[in-house]
């Protein structure tokens, strides 16, 4: 798997959701444009139905 540096490599732009596991990237996904994201609230929680521990 990819280093969480390798990010820097993407070719396109866009918002990103990482899954890190013991600094190693697991799971990278472009959110789509037409993915309506109406709240910070909301958006934690859909990353959390895909599967991903969120801290803040």
């Amino acid at each position: 798997m990819k280093k969480l540096k390798d990010l820097l490599e993407l070719d396109e732009d866009g918002l990103y959701a990482v899954r890190v596991k013991n600094g190693e990237i697991s799971f990278c996904t472009l959110i789509p444009d037409d993915h309506l994201i109406l709240s910070v609230e909301a958006f934690i929680d859909y990353l959390i139905r895909l599967g991903f521990t969120v801290s803040y």
